[in-house]
């Protein structure tokens, strides 16, 4: 299983679309072994999520988009 496919171009976002405040997610850690961000530790069942843009995807293996993003 992977994260949703984006419903928005990822180029058209600019980092300050996604405040820090706005990007939130459970909290729940990925188990051993499951792919997860290795910036902010979201990960299949517990994606980032803005109210703007939704839950994340992956950017690279090891990165979400959001982060991705916000590293711009």
């Amino acid at each position: 299983m992977t994260l949703l496919e984006p419903t928005i171009d990822p180029d058209d976002i600019h980092p300050n679309d996604i405040p820090s405040a706005d990007k939130r997610r459970v909290g729940i850690p990925a188990p051993p072994g499951e792919r997860a961000c290795s910036v902010c530790g979201c990960w299949e069942f517990d994606a980032c999520c803005t109210d703007l843009h939704g839950p994340c995807w992956w950017h690279t293996d090891d990165v979400c988009a959001f982060c991705a993003i916000a590293a711009a």
